[in-house]
């Protein structure tokens, strides 16, 4: 993920962590070579941010990440053309964290009865501790 160095970023997401960045150019380096789950771009810090998306976007590697966009949907959605739907808007940073948490464990499970789980128990963060 990457954020604003002068902002103390917490997704309140327990199983969320954050890395922030200073300038796009180091961010990229990092995320080509993690693959993360997903990228958060404050796009009003960034004056190139349509320039990231696009080198984000542009990466066959990091098809499956979700980028997650911080900013008033007005102002960010000129961004969105780039990056091929893949980019969700998160209007502020209190929407964060549950944008976040949506983003990395995906759409709501289904519960399943027993009779067709597992005949083992798994913890409920498997998927996510296996990535």
């Amino acid at each position: 993920m990457a954020a604003r160095p002068d902002h103390d970023v917490d997704t309140g997401a327990p199983s969320c962590f954050v890395d922030a960045y200073p300038e796009p150019f180091s961010a990229l380096l990092n995320i080509g070579g993690r693959s993360p789950a997903a990228v958060v771009i404050d796009a009003a810090s960034l004056p190139m941010a349509s320039d990231l998306l696009r080198a984000l976007a542009s990466d066959s590697s990091l098809s499956q990440t979700a980028i997650l966009l911080v900013g008033p949907k007005v102002e960010t959605s000129a961004f969105a053309g780039p990056a091929k739907g893949r980019v969700s808007f998160v209007e502020d940073l209190d929407a964060l964290a549950e944008a976040a948490e949506t983003a990395v464990r995906g759409p709501a499970a289904i519960h399943v009865g027993p009779e067709a789980g597992s005949l083992f128990p798994l913890p409920g963060n498997e998927a996510q501790r296996l990535l």
